[in-house]
């Protein structure tokens, strides 16, 4: 396919690609004057990347009801953003990411928080819930900005193994960038704030709620959602927005 930016219509991006720019961006980790910038983007306002991360926490935080009871997932954890917070909260934590170059950044990071129920796994996310064949429940279950990176022949299924791996109160936050107007997939695009390609999906937020269907058909549903706040410098994109939905098994 040689267009690179695609309206409306489906079509597959090459994950591998995907894979290959974040351990680039996890190998110049400490070349970044943030380090939420790996995974947030943002490069050329470290700041930006900061304040965000606490925005989102914030926010986010309050729904999960985390405490030494819970278990939690988090599908995509990149440099441990989320572990930070929810290893010193959870029972346990299992952090998963298809970078290993980021796994390693996760692990050197959050080491001294992790317990003997806590690791982080170098797997993609469909890789993970294919093998994961243990009857473990997840009480918690964060899938962060990785749906976007999920090829529409595979994200339905990821959908389905969420659902089989939640616990009966089990709450999911989901959240990524959305087209706001129609679909956006960006086909290796050169991207002047990263200095380098870039592929993503942003389905619109009407074909979430239609795959958060299969969610919701074994007993969640929507207690929290919305478009993300804008930071006070932060400037407005008019195709894309940052959504996100939380959900919580009744």
């Amino acid at each position: 396919m040689n267009k690179k930016r695609i309206y409306g219509d489906k079509c597959e991006i090459d994950t591998l690609r995907t894979k290959e720019l974040y351990n680039a961006r996890a190998n110049n980790l400490e070349n970044m004057k943030s380090p939420y910038t790996s995974v947030l983007l943002g490069d050329q306002n470290p700041e930006y990347a900061n304040k965000w991360n606490i925005v989102e926490k914030e926010l986010i935080l309050p729904f999960m009801q985390a405490d030494k009871t819970k278990s939690a997932l988090d599908l995509g954890c990149g440099i441990g953003r989320w572990a930070e917070s929810l290893l010193p909260l959870c029972k346990s934590y299992t952090g998963v990411d298809f970078s290993e170059c980021m796994i390693e950044e996760a692990k050197k990071r959050c080491g001294h928080l992790m317990n003997d129920a806590s690791c982080f796994v170098c797997n993609s996310v469909q890789g993970f819930l294919r093998e994961n064949y243990t009857d473990r429940k997840y009480d918690i279950i964060i899938i962060s900005y990785v749906c976007m990176y999920i090829n529409d022949s595979e994200i339905e299924c990821v959908m389905k193994k969420i659902s089989e791996i939640a616990s009966k109160n089990c709450v999911i936050y989901f959240i990524d960038t959305v087209g706001v107007e129609k679909r956006l997939t960006l086909n290796e695009i050169y991207s002047e704030a990263l200095k380098s390609n870039y592929s993503a999906i942003y389905r619109t937020v009407n074909e979430y709620n239609e795959l958060y269907k299969i969610l919701e058909k074994s007993g969640f549903e929507k207690v929290g959602f919305g478009f993300m706040p804008k930071l006070n410098s932060e400037e407005a994109y008019a195709e894309t927005d940052r959504h996100y939905i939380i959900l919580k098994r009744c």
